[in-house]
């Protein structure tokens, strides 16, 4: 719900999307992007929350319905590492300026049938997002002492 306190202008803006619902095809969300009105189908993207994610494991929804994968720990892949679904697609990892230190993006999808799907999925951190957006300061409590 963090969305509701970006601002259209802000530059990380595209980043973020606004839930509408909390389940779809599967998927834990459906959203628009922030500077959207309306609630057309083709201005919707599939949205899946994830504690953690790891390009090593394979995603258990399809790449074909999603667009954004929102985790808060996540390891950062080497570029072009190959990651799949759990429909018989698979994609590669692409590390981009717009997503360094947050994320990366997904491309190149295609089926092992020889389909292409010609969109990008960015897997991003919520928590590095909201520390970029935000100017947040991350602080480790210390530890409790035992009683």
């Amino acid at each position: 719900m963090f969305s509701h306190l970006v601002t259209v202008d802000s530059p990380y803006a595209n980043l973020w999307v606004r839930p509408l619902t909390f389940s779809g095809v599967g998927l834990d969300s459906i959203a628009v992007p922030l500077e959207e009105n309306s609630l057309k189908d083709t201005v919707q993207r599939g949205l899946e929350y994830k504690y953690n994610f790891s390009f090593l494991e394979q995603y258990n929804h399809p790449f074909i319905v999603t667009n954004f994968i929102v985790c808060w720990h996540m390891p950062i892949p080497e570029n072009k590492e190959q990651i799949e679904d759990a429909y018989d697609y698979f994609g590669y990892v692409s590390l981009t300026d717009e997503l360094k230190d947050i994320g990366y993006e997904i491309v190149n999808i295609q089926s092992r049938s020889g389909e292409i799907h010609n969109a990008i999925i960015k897997v991003i951190s919520l928590r590095n997002l909201l520390k970029i957006t935000f100017d947040c300061e991350w602080i480790t409590p210390p530890a409790s002492e035992e009683k």
